[in-house]
């Protein structure tokens, strides 16, 4: 916090929105002042660190699967990560407690398996896929009744997708939940 009041004192003689001092730290992160550079370099390795923390909290787990013990057993269910090893270790907790009704997706897959699990997911053999941000934009993803996003994003694109993936219209379905995660920092 020192560092981050330090740098906004340096850099911004104004009060502006977090988005625009992130900006600003990149570029100067970037720049020749050696001193200015290393300040920016060390906040910005910070910040990504507590991103990362908050992304992969534990608790985002155990909510997700409150979620889904929650839920009507024949659901279509999406879960969105923000990581791979969040994506794998979900899917291991949920195959445990669902067998058979759960398959991943994310770009570390081969593509008979990525093909597979897609396929198994459309077809309702498995109610539950747990994907991360392979399948945002540009793939026909059956709708699902349920949306859990683990981990938000700043993208709105990004956002966008994922609501897009729950709220689509589909025959038998009356009612759409998304479940957004979400941590105070």
């Amino acid at each position: 916090n020192k560092l981050t009041n330090r740098l906004k004192k340096r850099l911004m003689p104004k009060h502006v929105d977090r988005q625009e001092f992130l900006m600003v730290v990149r570029r100067v992160a970037r720049s020749q002042d050696m001193v200015m550079a290393s300040d920016a370099r060390k906040l910005l390795i910070l910040l990504y660190k507590r991103r990362a923390v908050l992304h992969e909290s534990t608790i985002r787990i155990d909510c997700t699967l409150d979620i889904i013990d929650a839920a009507d057993p024949t659901s279509k269910i999406i879960i969105f990560t923000e990581r791979i090893r969040q994506t794998e270790e979900l899917f291991l907790m949920l195959e445990a407690r669902y067998p058979g009704e759960v398959v991943r997706y994310h770009s570390q897959m081969g593509e008979q398996a990525k093909s597979q699990a897609m396929e198994r997911y459309k077809f309702a053999s498995a109610r539950i896929l747990v994907c991360c941000k392979a399948l945002d934009e540009g793939f026909d993803v059956p709708a699902a009744d349920i949306g859990i996003i683990t981990s938000g994003t700043s993208a709105e694109r990004q956002r966008v997708q994922r609501l897009g993936r729950i709220v689509r219209k589909s025959e038998g379905k009356d009612l759409a939940s998304l479940f957004l995660l979400y941590l105070m920092e």
